[in-house]
């Protein structure tokens, strides 16, 4: 079959075109390579270089060679096959100027560029592999041609390399040109997502970021905008900024002025007043939009600024002022995507943005060009301060795909969905203990940016020595897993990941044992996933989860929503927390995030739904039949006062809740007292019987014994409750009333 490997070849309409391809619709010419001019003539190399890529089951890639010497008439095409010299044709009607884009054939100047695999009627593509492609300026010897030919890749320090395309790095919209000249080839049907419209946001719907931004010195602003045909002759506005009107005086903006010149601003430190160069010149037409993407690179020390559209460079400008300062980039306040704080918010951008970028530094030419291509920016390069996608749908935030996760959120968004909890509420309990220790926890979430802590999840941290296990969200948002067992703290892991946004975010947190090759012993390794991509892993050596449930349940009843100190009670809202049985794979993880997670899964231990009609303050049931129902910690059987002529309250082993209170200052224990003395009555309550274990005869979290104020504690609680109301009591001893061991 007969295909394309590089052409200018347009259907004829350029008479410059010209294609260098495999194969050819004339018989005989299979596997050989023609090198085809519109207008110089075009040649077919006798000798197949299909005859050395050996079959399918065992395929061999092919380098080959041609080189048209454009200053001779005879011999001048030379083929070469894996570095050696093969064959030989003939081309008498070669130019100088033959494989220019741009060329004058018969008084008309035409340019076209350069597809790859293919031209642009599209009807004759390569239906091979290609690995790389190539083109010098001038004729390489046999000598070099062999060492090209010897390598993994060609020589990109070369200065007659035109271009080197690597057709086996991986990016989605362009092929990669690795010579110096970065003349990628960018798919012009990939598909983009359209950018967000800001023409019409309000000062309240603005999207602001979670962070400020320190670059420290020089930096390069990007952003791919579109502006409406209608909007070009005047100021388009504001693209990011944290300017509010005049009262932060180190406030700046990044914006499009009117005729589409670019414009930086500076509240204090000097304008690069709106370079001369329209970018709206480069968007087509409504009917026909193109986005334009922008850069501008500010050298704070000298002021010098130059603005790159689609790639390269078009223009310079410089700020001149005195008051110019090196870090006046610097913000002590976060910025806005799209306008500003203003009132009014005058300056929206009125037009379309689909991406902006800050990062730290002057970009190169060859960055820039990079950053052109691709689809999106390298949210790997460490100078990435952050990097908006506005096509992706998020409802309440803007997201920012850099590693700082600094996400531009909608302060207008709100959600009542889930259920959000309150210290003011009574805690929710397991109706049961657990059997087995959870391997996997997920959770969907909503944890509002403006706390730095959000709160536990699940758990029974007791602020002491103990048995607990938590799964909370801790300070910076991050997902947070804390182990103490036997006494000793195994791990308290904070995930490196802000989950934090004004939006449903779903995080799992996998435990998994993993044999150690070097220590040969066994290490758990903690993986976090953030709606279904895996953000963080963490390895605990010479470790084991093997958690006894009976025993962490017994330094205090897990939770949800909170552990047992009121202060880390969830400050956000939950819609599920679903525990399973086995570390999950990243593909059930990822499905569980898109899809939701299914109740009846073989692996849950508990599935608790807070967005089911049933759930509330007071109970939310375990989906998934297993019966860890979350219910407050006393419930009663109502009878008739008429049954029974009188009644006794029993109150037995009040010890892990005694040591609580005492230790933690919670008030678990005044629960009992206060229903006895609320209920006297109603129940008639004659008598209060103790049956020992009022204490817990335990130890603070430095060891020391907390026995002197776990009594003080008692004692109080239970002379003001019964005493002071007149309910006759009684007390004995217990084991954890004396002393350990026992």
């Amino acid at each position: 079959n007969r295909g394309i490997l590089i052409s200018s070849y347009n259907g004829g309409k350029y008479l410059g075109g010209f294609a260098f391809e495999v194969g050819s619709s004339a018989a005989g010419c299979e596997g050989k390579i023609r090198v085809f001019s519109q207008t110089y003539g075009n040649v077919v190399i006798n000798h197949k270089i299909t005859d050395y890529m050996g079959t399918d089951a065992d395929p061999k890639f092919v380098k080959i060679a041609v080189t048209v010497d454009t200053t001779s008439k005879e011999n001048n095409i030379v083929l070469y096959v894996n570095g050696e010299k093969k064959a030989t044709a003939t081309n008498a009607s070669v130019t100088s100027t033959m494989y220019n884009s741009t060329q004058t054939i018969n008084g008309s100047t035409q340019t076209n560029n350069l597809s790859i695999g293919n031209d642009e009627r599209l009807s004759l593509p390569f239906l091979g592999t290609m690995k790389n492609v190539a083109l010098y300026k001038g004729v390489r010897d046999a000598q070099t041609v062999a060492k090209d030919h010897s390598g993994a890749f060609y020589d990109t320090a070369d200065s007659n390399l035109i271009f080197a395309l690597d057709g086996t790095a991986e990016h989605d919209r362009f092929i990669e040109d690795k010579s110096a000249n970065s003349n990628h080839a960018i798919n012009k049907n990939y598909k983009l997502d359209p950018g967000k419209n800001f023409a019409s946001t309000a000062t309240t719907e603005l999207y602001k970021t979670s962070k400020n931004i320190t670059p420290n010195g020089s930096i390069t602003f990007e952003a791919e905008i579109y502006v409406p045909e209608a909007q070009r002759s005047q100021r388009t506005g504001a693209i990011i900024s944290n300017y509010d009107g005049g009262t932060n005086k180190e406030s700046w903006a990044f914006e499009i002025m009117a005729g589409g010149n670019v414009r930086v601003f500076s509240q204090s430190h000097g304008d690069i007043n709106p370079i001369n160069h329209s970018v709206t010149q480069y968007m087509g037409t409504d009917a026909n939009p193109q986005y334009a993407k922008i850069a501008v690179t500010v050298n704070t020390t000298t002021g010098e600024a130059v603005l790159y559209v689609n790639g390269i460079a078009r223009a310079s400008g410089k700020n001149s002022a005195s008051t110019r300062t090196v870090n006046m980039y610097n913000t002590t306040s976060p910025v806005w995507i799209g306008g500003d704080g203003r009132p009014g918010n005058a300056q929206n951008f009125k037009g379309y943005i689909r991406s902006v970028a800050i990062y730290k530094g002057i970009r190169t030419e060859a960055q820039i060009a990079l950053d052109n291509a691709r689809s999106f920016y390298d949210t790997t390069d460490p100078t990435l301060l952050f990097a908006h996608d506005l096509t992706l749908q998020h409802d309440g935030f803007i997201e920012d795909r850099s590693a700082n996760r600094n996400h531009a959120n909608n302060s207008k968004w709100t959600t009542a969905e889930g259920m959000a909890f309150s210290s003011a509420n009574e805690p929710l309990y397991a109706a049961k203990d657990y059997t087995q220790a959870p391997l996997t926890y997920e959770a969907l979430i909503y944890a509002p940016t403006s706390i730095d802590r959000t709160g536990v999840i699940w758990g029974n941290y007791p602020n002491a020595n103990g048995n607990c296990l938590n799964f909370e969200i801790y300070s910076g948002g991050k997902p947070s897993i804390y182990i103490y067992e036997n006494g000793a703290l195994r791990t308290n892991y904070k995930f490196n990941y802000d989950v934090r946004r004004n939006a449903w975010v779903h995080v799992a947190v996998t435990m998994e044992t993993v044999y150690n090759t070097e220590t040969k012993v066994n290490d758990t390794v903690f993986k976090c996933y953030v709606d279904g991509e895996l953000v963080d892993t963490y390895t605990q050596a010479n470790y084991v989860y093997e958690l006894d449930m009976a025993e962490i349940q017994l330094t205090g009843p897990i939770s949800i929503g909170r552990d047992v100190r009121d202060v880390q009670v969830y400050k956000g809202r939950i819609k599920n927390v679903v525990l399973h049985n086995r570390p999950l794979s990243a593909e059930e993880i990822k499905a569980n995030a898109e899809n939701g997670t299914s109740a009846t899964a073989e692996s849950i231990i508990a599935y608790y739904d807070m967005t089911s009609p049933s759930a509330s303050t007071d109970k939310i049931a375990d989906a998934s039949g297993n019966g860890y129902d979350m219910q407050k910690l006393f419930y009663e059987k109502d009878f008739e006062t008429e049954d029974y002529d009188y009644s006794f309250a029993i109150v037995g082993d009040t010890q892990f809740l005694v040591y609580q209170d005492a230790v933690n200052g919670t008030n678990y224990t005044e629960y009992i007292y206060d229903y006895i003395v609320n209920n006297r009555v109603s129940k008639n309550i004659k008598y209060v019987i103790g049956l020992g274990d009022i204490i817990d005869n335990g130890k603070y979290a430095d060891g020391t014994s907390s026995k002197a104020a776990e009594w003080a504690y008692a004692k109080d609680l239970i002379v003001s409750k019964l005493g002071t109301n007149n309910i006759p009591y009684s007390l004995i001893g217990g084991n954890h009333d004396y002393m350990r061991p026992w």
